[in-house]
């Protein structure tokens, strides 16, 4: 019999990561918009100021969507590190994770502006506890 998901854990991870993305809007001014501050769910709307671009005479725009996962972060972790070894280990995975995405990016010339984190578990009451949520999302 198969085990149901636990959406109690998901939307409470959802939510800490919504929170924390309102902590990096602005950058976005940077660039000429300013998403709304009422993020949710699986979709957003962002507004781009395109006068720049559109003067600076370009006769054709780039625009990427970096979508990325953990892969086997999860597989990787020991079972036996206490809450701060796993917060730590959580940062750290952040940390590589972010990393890795805009260093793609910028190797191919292009400014980070949104990214699309996939975070698979099949036992997400395991991972995506207190402590993933404290290490993964804490700021520096």
């Amino acid at each position: 019999m198969l085990e149901q998901v636990n959406y109690e854990v998901l939307d409470k991870a959802k939510q800490a990561f919504i929170e924390a993305s309102k902590r990096t809007l602005g950058f976005a001014k940077n660039y000429g918009f300013v998403p709304n501050e009422r993020l949710g769910a699986s979709a957003n709307v962002f507004s781009l100021d395109l006068k720049p671009f559109i003067e600076s005479g370009d006769d054709r725009l780039y625009i990427t969507l970096i979508p990325e996962g953990l892969g086997t972060a999860d597989d990787a972790r020991p079972d036996d590190l206490t809450d701060d070894e796993l917060e730590l280990f959580w940062h750290n995975i952040g940390g590589k994770t972010l990393g890795a995405l805009t260093n793609d990016a910028a190797s191919s010339g292009m400014q980070t502006i949104l990214i699309s984190l996939y975070l698979p578990s099949s036992t997400p009451e395991r991972v995506f506890n207190q402590p993933f949520l404290n290490g993964f999302l804490k700021d520096s």
